[in-house]
């Protein structure tokens, strides 16, 4: 069985991922992103992605004002628990929890990158789990992401309210 189980109660396990799976210069301040998920007037969300009692993932997601949209900021699996298929069941999960979308961003694919073999898998990671390429690119938090959805039901509008929510913007550029 897979829920989200907050962070609030176990900051430090979530921060260990958080630190672990993503690069410096896409990170924001980890005391601004509790901050924000700890205010109970927020929509933002610091969670761990637990499936069968194991907290094998987190996930950082803002929440359209119906809670049917959400904006994933941050997803990631434990390293020891990778390869296992739950990176795919938390996709799924997200997809089916918020009933008219998810939105997230995943680098750009770029043969000159250091990690453009990663880029490339995480790329095709998610258009195997259902999202689609919107066609925008996003540049924001120091790269520049393909906007992937899981419906066209939440769009670039969305992604830029989300983005507010949590003090970032962003500049969009249409590839269609």
């Amino acid at each position: 069985m897979i829920n989200l189980q907050t962070a609030k109660d176990n900051e430090p396990e979530w921060q260990k991922i958080y630190s672990a799976s993503f690069p410096n210069i896409e990170q924001m301040p980890i005391k601004q992103l509790f901050k924000m998920s700890n205010d109970e007037t927020s929509n933002a969300h610091a969670a761990f992605i637990n499936i069968n009692g194991n907290n094998v993932g987190i996930v950082y997601y803002v929440t359209s004002a119906d809670e049917t949209k959400a904006f994933i900021l941050y997803l990631a699996i434990n390293s020891k628990f990778r390869g296992g298929g739950y990176g795919s069941q938390a996709v799924q999960f997200l997809r089916d929890r918020f009933s008219n979308g998810i939105i997230l961003e995943c680098e750009m694919i770029d043969d000159q990158a250091d990690n453009s073999v990663e880029r490339e898998r995480r790329y095709d990671f998610y258009l195997r789990n259902g999202m689609q390429n919107s066609g925008i690119l996003s540049h924001t938090l120091g790269g520049t992401f393909y906007l992937l959805r899981s419906s066209i039901k939440i769009d670039a509008a969305d992604y830029l309210n989300c983005l507010k929510t949590v003090g970032l913007t962003a500049t969009l550029i249409n590839v269609d």
